[in-house]
Parts: structure tokens; C-alpha cells; sequence
């Protein structure tokens, strides 16, 4: 079984929802991979193998820091 990280993702100011429906719409909110709001912090966490960091960086146009 491929180990499971978790990833800390920034998006622009005030675009962290908009970041979070990317990633959606990116696949990546399933059973194995869960993607949530960070409170307070202005960031997203996303968890699951590292294939999901790879499909981020390559697909993402919002997310500035993995």
C-alpha cells in the first residue's frame, strides 16, 4: 500500500475556496484522498499519496506553495 502524506497548499488572498473547488474538480476529494480547510491559517490540506502532489503541481493554476 502507498504511504499516505498530507500537503499544506497556500492560494492567493481569498482565493482558498476557489482553490479548494480545484481541487475538486481535480478529482482529489475521494475516500483516500481528503482535501479541507486549514482554519486561521488561510491554507488547504490535502492528504493521500504522493501522486496527488504530482497531479497538483502539474494541474494547478491557484495553488503558489505545495
Amino acid at each position: 500500500m502507498a504511504s499516505i502524506y498530507t500537503y499544506r497548499l497556500r492560494a492567493p488572498k481569498g482565493l482558498d475556496n476557489t482553490l479548494i473547488k480545484e481541487l475538486k474538480n481535480l478529482g482529489l476529494d475521494t475516500k483516500l484522498n481528503h482535501v479541507r480547510k486549514i482554519p486561521g491559517r488561510k491554507a488547504v490540506e490535502v492528504t493521500g499519496p504522493q501522486s496527488v502532489m504530482w497531479k497538483i503541481m502539474y494541474n494547478s493554476r491557484i495553488a503558489e506553495d505545495l
